[in-house]
């Protein structure tokens, strides 16, 4: 018995043509790189956010160990008091515990100042340095060190020294961050400090002579390398006022 469908054909079922299979392998293809080309967009995007936290992670915790390190400076107070009619007491050798500030450069972003000073406590050096007791003095700069370019510190203690001491020589620099491509400072000018109101912008000066004290407040400016090598430096900027600044001027009046 025959099929009812025997006597049928499906001619009218054909492939695809060259042309056909050609367009949409073309159209795949344009697909396919607009996905990709989102994909990598999206992923350098989230290299460079995350490059850029990094960074100011980094810059946050170098600017807090400045910060502490010049909160906690030292200048001692002069010995026995003086009544009134009687000669000063005498002061200290000049650098011995005041502030040196050395200017290299006004752009936050290339500058290279140094500043230095003496303070107590472990900020800067660690808990596990043997003097962070005891007055010693602080040395932070932008240099070419032993571990390349970057941001680092030098510290000794004041007193006890021998006669041959050179800091230059006998302490070694400790590199504070790699990361860090510029440091710059400013501090606040005494001599307009006390005749500011809260309108008045601020006297910054780029200059500091009387190593016999300290200043007021500095401003400190670090500048972190940027994620891309055409970008941008991170700048992250901070006032530091000092405590023991204004007693310490009061002293030698």
């Amino acid at each position: 018995m025959n099929s009812r469908w025997s006597g049928m054909s499906i001619s009218g079922d054909k492939g695809f043509t060259l042309i056909e299979i050609l367009l949409a392998m073309f159209i795949t293809s344009v697909i396919l790189a607009v996905v990709m080309g989102a994909f990598y967009v999206g992923v350098t995007a989230w290299r460079a956010g995350t490059a850029e936290s990094d960074g100011r992670q980094r810059a946050d915790a170098v600017m807090d160990q400045v910060y502490m390190a010049l909160r906690s400076a030292y200048i001692p107070a002069p010995a026995g008091a003086r009544a009134p009619g009687q000669p000063r007491p005498p002061r200290q050798a000049a650098g011995r515990h005041g502030f040196i500030f050395e200017n290299d450069g006004d752009d936050p972003a290339s500058a290279r100042d140094s500043i230095s000073w003496v303070k107590i406590g472990n900020a800067l050096v660690g808990e596990d340095c043997a003097f962070a007791g005891v007055p010693h003095r602080m040395v932070l700069s932008m240099m070419d060190g032993e571990h390349g370019e970057g941001l680092y510190v030098r510290a000794w203690r004041v007193d006890g020294q021998t006669d041959d001491f050179d800091p230059e020589k006998d302490v070694e620099a400790v590199l504070l961050s790699s990361a860090v491509v510029g440091f710059n400072c400013r501090m606040l000018d005494p001599a307009q400090a006390t005749t500011q109101s809260v309108s008045d912008e601020i006297p910054w000066i780029d200059r500091w002579d009387d190593t016999n004290s300290v200043p007021t407040a500095v401003l400190v400016s670090i500048a972190i390398a940027p994620p891309k090598r055409d970008g941008e430096a991170l700048i992250l900027e901070r006032y530091v006022e000092i405590p023991l600044a204004e007693a310490a001027q009061q002293r030698r009046r």
